[in-house]
């Protein structure tokens, strides 16, 4: 298990050091991870609506 946070921190340093290096993909990412999150969001809303309705 530690063995694995510590490839997962390493993952993200390496991240950091790409975003660090290309300041346009950081916003493209912040941007993807935002439509992510609104579709996530949709997804639960209907899913509840449906949910409700089946109740």
């Amino acid at each position: 298990m530690p063995i694995r946070i510590c490839q997962k921190i390493r993952r993200l340093k390496k991240q950091q050091l790409f975003i660090n290096e290309h300041p346009m993909y950081e916003s493209e990412h912040t941007n993807t991870i935002a439509m992510y999150t609104t579709i996530k969001r949709i997804l639960t809303t209907l899913l509840q609506l449906v949910n409700s309705t089946k109740a």
